[in-house]
């Protein structure tokens, strides 16, 4: 009985450390954009994000990120610049991305986060 139970133990404990499935976001709206990066994401589309927010005078900048030969992300730093002024930037290592998602939101009502994204 206590060999069964350790090992249904182990066998959870293992399971509960696999990396989430956290597929890149990029949601450009009429009133809002959400951008939420994880370690899934790739260097594409964080150009492709940048792109986005600078046709909507959002300055998106990742030079500071890393990312791996085949383009995945390694380290996240984001620096965002509004129109009005406000800023903020966020960092991320690959072990956070792998279970959180981290970017940004903005609102046309002047809402704005930067940082871990639920």
């Amino acid at each position: 009985m206590y060999r069964t139970f350790l090992f249904f133990s182990v066998v959870f404990l293992l399971s509960s450390c696999e990396p989430k499935v956290l597929p890149t976001v990029i949601e450009f709206k009429q009133d809002q954009v959400m951008v939420k990066f994880s370690h899934m994401s790739t260097m594409a589309e964080f150009a492709q994000a940048a792109i986005q927010c600078n046709e909507r005078n959002i300055n998106m900048q990742y030079a500071g990120s890393e990312f791996f030969e085949d383009g995945r992300v390694k380290k996240l730093a984001i620096q965002l610049t509004m129109p009005n002024g406000k800023s903020g930037n966020t960092t991320a290592d690959l072990t956070t991305l792998q279970y959180k998602y981290y970017g940004f939101m903005v609102a046309d009502n002047g809402y704005f986060k930067i940082g871990h994204i639920d």
